[in-house]
C-alpha cells in the first residue's frame, strides 16, 4: 500500500491497468491501490453523506477541496464533477497515477501530488475529504489518520471543514475533538461511520 516508486514510474505497466465505472465515472485501477477493482463501502457511504450534506460553501467561485489519501481517485474525480477546485494527494505512487488518469478519462482537472498526508501540501482549503487509511501492510497503523485530523485545521480556511470515513471502531472522535472542538456524525451504518468537522472562525 505505501509503494516508494516514483510516480513517473508508475506508468510502466500498462498490461495491469484496469478501469472500471463508478457512479457514471471511468476510474483507472491497479493492484495494490485503494479501491481497486471496486467502490469501497465506507466510501460509498462517504458520497452519500456529502450528497445529503454538501460541503459548507466558502462564497468562492468554487470550493477549493483537499483529497487525502485519493486511491484511485474516486473522490477527487466525484468532487471535480461536483464544480470543486481539486487537490488530491497520496503517499502510493500508483494511486498518483491512478488518480491523475481517472481525472483525465472524464475530462476533469485537478492537481495531483505524492504526498505522505500534508507533507507537499502548502495551501489551504475549504474542504478536507477523506477515506484515510489505517494500514500499512498487514499492521494497524494509526499515524496518517492521526495527522490527518490534527493537522486540518492547518490546512483549513475559517469555517472550512474536514469530512471522513472511517470503520466505526477506530478512535477518531477524540482526535476530533482535540483539533477542532466538537463534529458531527453526518452517516453510521454500524460499519462506517462519516465525521465532520468545522474549523472555527478566528
Amino acid at each position: 500500500m505505501f509503494a516508494t516508486r516514483t510516480a513517473e514510474d508508475a506508468g510502466d505497466t500498462e498490461s495491469v491497468w484496469h478501469t472500471l465505472t463508478v457512479d457514471g465515472l471511468t476510474l483507472a485501477t491497479h493492484p495494490g491501490v485503494f479501491g481497486h477493482g471496486k467502490l469501497d463501502d465506507g466510501t460509498r457511504l462517504l458520497m452519500e453523506a456529502v450528497t445529503r450534506s454538501p460541503l459548507p460553501a466558502s462564497g468562492q467561485s468554487a470550493i477549493r477541496a483537499l483529497d487525502v489519501g485519493c486511491g484511485d481517485g474516486i473522490l477527487a474525480a466525484w468532487l471535480a464533477r461536483k464544480g470543486c477546485e481539486v487537490t488530491a494527494g497520496d503517499i502510493n505512487a500508483f494511486a498518483v497515477e491512478a488518480t491523475r488518469r481517472s481525472l483525465a478519462a472524464n475530462r476533469l482537472s485537478g492537481h495531483v501530488v505524492q504526498s505522505d498526508v500534508y507533507e507537499q501540501i502548502d495551501a489551504t482549503f475549504d474542504a478536507i475529504v477523506s477515506n484515510p487509511p489505517f494500514h500499512q501492510e498487514r499492521a494497524i497503523d494509526y499515524g496518517p489518520a492521526e495527522r490527518l485530523i490534527r493537522e486540518a485545521p492547518a490546512h483549513l480556511f475559517g469555517g472550512g471543514s474536514l469530512t471522513l470515513v472511517a470503520n466505526a471502531f477506530l478512535p477518531y472522535p477524540e482526535w476530533l475533538r482535540a483539533a477542532f472542538g466538537d463534529f458531527e456524525v453526518l452517516a453510521d451504518d454500524r460499519r462506517f461511520r462519516v465525521y465532520r468537522a468545522i474549523k472555527a472562525w478566528r
